[in-house]
């Protein structure tokens, strides 16, 4: 929804608008006033107005910084629960519903008016209700479905029907966005295989290169559904490589926010940038893919992957967990894909087309003044500071240090070599080995 404004090449001014929409349950969010429907473990003695409190704060906290237009909330309590949620999180509008006897619900919050609302209450199962929102931007038309799946713990054949009966309220929808929890993983056995084949949509978990997971347990049961039709170059469409799990704030639900970003670009399309630096395309998605870097080194490398840098001695993470590069190797690569992992900008797709030798690792590094203005996949060549309790206190800045290889143990001076930047958490942090 935020209107953009770049200038490219021969000053021509182009004008996009964007809807940034999410998907979060929130894990059992009920008040402080036990009603009778609510689990045991949310009654009386066992939950308070205090708790809920903390925990209303802590997820319109997290909601604030995903700033998503849009957002289908599961496992919330009653309306007023959700009201009073989209009031401190910032959102004007919301729309809510659940059968009397469950404990939990659905919910849409968002910051763009509803055109309609409309609630669908699947026929011989007994779950929770699909509720559906239209909306109208800028001449745009588009809905959100928001569903909340049996678990896996109920009989197979009653979850087989929760699914077929999605597939019937989300039959020939167009500019449909279907999204929450559907308690089934992504890949050859999922539930809604069958719904994405018949009523043409696609799971968005299908462009996503990094591990699938959007549960603490490590499982990718929460969706986002696009209907074709979202995925062409109509007037609303994808923003590719928008979809990524927002890992942050980890603490707040078992489950994490999903979020993707649909474009509305009414003037000029497709106009990319091709870079031959990192500086140029770095943090950047609307790339000509493939292009190539050429001379830059490895200067960090984990189990995860490798950091590279070139003459500017800004670096960025590639994710590769079976490469054989060693730090100090000069490399040309072929960039076919790049995005965010937990807020962390990286290459996730490319080549290496030749090595060129060894060079040394501290011609590449960035000296540590540079601490504070550093980003994810940089190093630092030296730094001198002490360390106290997880944290190194330079004279550049105080920052959060960890290490994969050894326990770290206060000290009131030290130099690290080859320190590698990094945000874990919302908090920036150093790697050392």
């Amino acid at each position: 929804m935020r209107v953009l404004i770049s200038l490219l090449f021969a000053f021509v001014f182009l004008f996009s608008s964007e809807i940034k929409i999410a998907t979060f349950n929130v894990e059992n969010l009920f008040d402080g006033t036990t009603q009778g429907t609510e689990y045991k473990e949310f009654r009386g003695k066992n939950w308070s107005n205090a708790k809920y409190q903390r925990k209303l704060s802590q997820i319109a906290s997290l909601l604030k910084e995903m700033d998503a237009d849009i957002v289908g909330l599961q496992e919330i309590e009653n309306r007023a629960v959700l009201e009073n949620l989209a009031k401190v999180s910032g959102y004007k509008y919301s729309y809510f519903s659940k059968s009397k006897s469950s404990p939990i619900g659905v919910g849409i919050i968002s910051k763009l008016p509803f055109a309609k609302t409309s609630t669908y209450r699947p026929r011989g199962v007994i779950t929770r209700d699909i509720i559906k929102a239209d909306f109208e931007y800028e001449g745009a038309k588009f809905s959100v479905y928001n569903t909340h799946f049996l678990a896996a713990t109920n009989e197979f054949k009653d979850r087989k029907r929760n699914a077929r009966e999605l597939e019937r309220f989300t039959q020939n929808a167009k500019n449909a966005v279907v999204l929450g929890d559907f308690n089934t993983e992504y890949g050859a056995r999922s539930l809604l295989n069958d719904m994405i084949k018949n009523n043409g949509f696609v799971d968005l978990w299908s462009e996503y290169t990094l591990k699938k997971s959007s549960h603490k347990s490590g499982r990718a049961i929460d969706h986002i559904l696009l209907s074709k039709d979202l995925l062409k170059n109509g007037a609303l469409k994808y923003k590719s490589k928008s979809f990524k799990v927002y890992a942050n704030h980890k603490s707040i639900s078992d489950h994490y926010p999903l979020v993707f970003t649909l474009t509305l670009d009414e003037q000029i399309k497709d106009v990319k940038i091709k870079p031959n630096s990192i500086n140029e395309f770095y943090g950047k998605t609307e790339l000509e893919f493939p292009f190539i870097l050429k001379d830059v080194v490895v200067t960090f490398k984990d189990k995860n992957g490798f950091a590279l840098a070139d003459k500017s001695k800004r670096g960025v993470y590639v994710f590769d967990r079976e490469n054989s590069l060693k730090e100090g190797e000069i490399v040309d690569i072929k960039v076919f894909g790049v995005g965010f992992y937990q807020e962390n900008f990286q290459i996730d797709d490319f080549e290496i087309l030749s090595k060129k030798g060894t060079t040394r690792v501290e011609n590449y590094t960035l000296n540590q003044k540079e601490l504070m203005s550093a980003r994810h996949g940089d190093v630092i060549g030296s730094i001198s500071g002490a360390v106290k309790d997880g944290y190194f206190d330079t004279k550049f800045g105080k920052i959060r240090i960890h290490s994969f290889e050894r326990k770290l143990n206060n000290i009131n001076y030290t130099t690290f070599q080859n320190a590698f930047f990094t945000v874990y958490k919302g908090e920036k942090e150093l790697i050392v080995k």
